[in-house]
């Protein structure tokens, strides 16, 4: 595959060498069959002339070899640009129309997916986003699971990741963490009312560890958040 790559990239880039090679080549295989008729009695002009008749035309040959270095798609893509752009030249008012339509939409695409880039992916508002994980449960299929609320999939190995454990499991890992990393928990409820100066209103809530926010380094903007204390005695937080 290594040697079969390096040959490509010769035969892109010594491109003329490479067409004169196909040249003596061909050369080579007449010279050669008609070397063979002069031997069994043709005149040399006979012999020639039987012999491009029997090797045909050059080009079919040319494209065979191409196709065998990898090249063609090179020689076709060449020939495609060259006729769009004698296509685009005759019409200068509909290459201009398309031209600009193409670099407005790409813009505008392109601007729209840096913002929501950056605000949804690249910068969550907790610091340092880039250092949060995700643990997953991994193990082969079948996996027997009586219940689980999370999400889960399959990758090309069949292994299934799921992101709910158990929370003695959760217990587990932050007992025995020696790295001094903050392993934290939190489980999405479905949708809560909340009532607020006798108003209620839909909103989205979670079950989250004591040492949540610590970890997250967030700070309520009003009264306390929940602490690692609230953990001590189950239900209580």
């Amino acid at each position: 595959m290594k040697n079969r790559v390096k040959l490509l990239f010769r035969s892109l880039l010594n491109r003329r060498r490479v067409e004169a090679e196909m040249e003596d080549e061909i050369r080579f295989h007449l010279d050669a069959r008609t070397a063979d008729l002069i031997a069994a009695g043709r005149t040399p002009r006979e012999a020639a002339r039987q012999a491009r008749l029997e090797f045909g035309a050059s080009e079919p040959h040319k494209d065979g070899m191409r196709a065998a270095l990898g090249i063609r798609w090179a020689d076709n893509l060449i020939a495609d640009l060259r006729y769009a752009v004698r296509l685009l030249r005759k019409s200068p008012g509909f290459t201009a129309i398309a031209v600009s339509s193409l670099a407005l939409a790409i813009g505008a695409n392109t601007a729209i997916f840096s913002v929501a880039n950056e605000m949804l992916y690249e910068r969550l508002a907790v610091p340092r986003p880039r250092e949060l994980h995700m643990f997953y449960a991994v193990g082969k299929s079948p996996t027997v699971i009586h219940g689980s609320w999370g999400s889960n999939f399959h990758d090309d190995d069949g292994r299934n990741h799921m992101d709910s454990v158990a929370y003695p499991f959760y217990r587990q890992l932050v007992e025995n963490n020696r790295s001094g990393l903050e392993i934290f928990a939190a489980k999405p409820l479905p949708q809560l009312n909340v009532t607020a100066n006798g108003q209620a209103q839909p909103t989205r809530g979670q079950l989250v560890s004591g040492n949540y926010y610590k970890a997250l380094e967030i700070k309520p903007m009003l009264g306390r958040s929940i602490l690692p204390a609230d953990d001590a005695v189950p239900g209580r937080g």
